[in-house]
């Protein structure tokens, strides 16, 4: 991008293709069941419905065939379907990335990885599964911002202040606390028994407990950062 701010690029990232053949069979399969109700019934509605259907589709299709994305020393550009965005290293506050495997009858289509960055300001930049390898822009997002965010929760930590990991909340005085649907979920420092973490699940084991507190790793922001803060808070329980 030689017109970014950013300055020189170092790799770019294109529209993920695995998925955007996903959406073309499912548009096809939606819109060509449509179309065939409405061409038998010949009813007024079951035409809105098939061109809403189409126009739907072929404006998901247009925004992931746009999609790009651009790795640089400073930061990160990228293009979709409403435009060109920037956002730089020292911007982002919160990294969300989760996965998912895709399948249809047992048979796997592949992997949809979600990237979200979310800055000081409030500002959004989500590539949803549009971008091929998000994976790799998590990390470059993870090892640039680690050392401000990690150093920061470690401070905020210590001095008694409740943190916020997305759909997780770290209380130095009483435990995490999970929000999982309507209802929060408690889990005090003594009840931990241990934490994993992928691009799957965040999971917290309980003691005597035989099933593990899970949440989607996708929902929880910077999972490093909560990775190192926890296992350095929980050497004062084990």
């Amino acid at each position: 991008m030689s017109h970014s701010t950013l300055g020189p690029s170092r790799q770019t990232f294109g529209p993920n293709l695995r998925i955007l053949v996903v959406l073309l069979v499912i548009g096809f399969l939606f819109s060509g069941l449509a179309y065939a109700v409405a061409h038998e019934i010949r009813d007024r509605t079951a035409w809105v419905v098939f061109n809403a259907l189409t126009v739907g589709f072929g404006v998901t299709i247009v925004g992931s065939l746009a999609s790009r994305a651009w790795l640089h020393d400073s930061g990160i550009s990228y293009r979709s379907i409403f435009g060109y965005g920037e956002v730089r290293w020292e911007e982002i506050e919160w990294i969300y990335y989760g996965a998912a495997d895709l399948q249809a009858h047992w048979i796997p289509l592949g992997k949809l990885e979600r990237l979200k960055l979310v800055t000081r300001e409030q500002r959004k930049v989500s590539f949803g599964g549009n971008i091929q390898n998000a994976s790799m822009l998590y990390e470059a997002a993870s090892q640039k911002t680690f050392d401000r965010l990690y150093g920061r929760a470690v401070e905020e930590f210590n001095s008694g202040t409740e943190l916020s990991f997305g759909s997780i909340r770290v209380t130095p005085s009483l435990g995490i606390i999970i929000q999982k649907w309507l209802v929060p979920k408690t889990i005090l420092w003594r009840e931990i028994a241990g934490f994993q973490a992928d691009e799957y699940f965040v999971s917290f084991d309980r003691v005597a407990k035989h099933f593990a507190v899970r949440v989607a790793t996708e929902r929880v922001a910077n999972v490093r950062v909560l990775h190192l803060l926890l296992m350095g808070a929980m050497k004062h329980v084990w």
